[in-house]
């Protein structure tokens, strides 16, 4: 009997929670499409594959920054932090959709530093940044941080056809280095940059993203500029 009463008591419990979370969800969604109505769902997701997406946004594509090279244009831990708390200020919301019933539900928004043709969108909930697909990064200028120095990427950094194992907390003997567009400076790569049998190398902490062969012009001017300490990197 007690056990019945039990899993009676379980039935109520998750009922009030669903009815709680759906009500709320209700909420969420009524109040934008008060606020913003002329935003919803102006970005379309469009799936690629089942692995791969795109955005459309006013007649433009974007492409999913789906190895991470790029770092999150948001300020704040997302992990930790409310959403709302952790948009750069002055970005803009340009679109929102969200499936607000049932037990999942869900607010998916889309922010940029510009509603006007921005080069990047994201995605907070789903930890995802866009980049427009006219935007190629291997052509762009980049400072590194700290510095003066600029540079274009693809005169330094080079894709490796190679795979590399390496974890990226492997290498105590390494230097990480942060680069910004010159044009887009809301758009920045970290790299750890090391060693791996007399070749230099450089990736960012996801160990799916690309890897790069580092030039020795690059190595000169990390060193010159007090990022690098060549002296102290031990080759793996």
């Amino acid at each position: 009997m007690s056990k019945r009463i039990t899993a009676l008591l379980l039935v109520i419990i998750i009922s009030i929670m669903i009815s709680s979370c759906t009500a709320e969800s209700f909420q969420t969604w009524r109040s934008y499409q008060d606020e913003y109505p002329d935003l919803y769902i102006k970005v379309k997701v469009v799936s690629d594959d089942e692995d791969s997406y795109h955005l459309e946004y006013n007649g433009q594509r974007y492409n999913w920054d789906k190895f991470e090279l790029f770092e999150l244009p948001v300020t704040g831990n997302l992990t930790f932090d409310p959403i709302d708390e952790c948009i750069t200020e002055g970005d803009v919301l340009i679109s929102w959709g969200c499936l607000p019933f049932g037990i999942i539900s869900y607010l998916d928004r889309y922010y940029s530093d510009t509603a006007d043709n921005p080069v990047f969108i994201y995605n907070p909930r789903l930890y995802e940044l866009y980049i427009r697909e006219d935007y190629n990064y291997e052509t762009d200028t980049f400072v590194i941080e700290g510095t003066e120095q600029s540079f274009v990427f693809s005169d330094m950094l080079t894709p490796s056809h190679t795979e590399c194992t390496c974890s990226f907390g492997n290498h105590s003997d390494s230097t990480i280095i942060t680069l910004y567009s010159k044009a887009y400076p809301r758009l920045r790569i970290q790299l750890r940059v090391f060693c791996v049998n007399d070749t230099w190398i450089a990736h960012n902490p996801y160990d799916d993203s690309p890897i790069f062969e580092v030039s020795d012009e690059f190595i000169k001017i990390l060193s010159d500029n007090g990022k690098l300490n060549i002296d102290n990197i031990v080759t793996q």
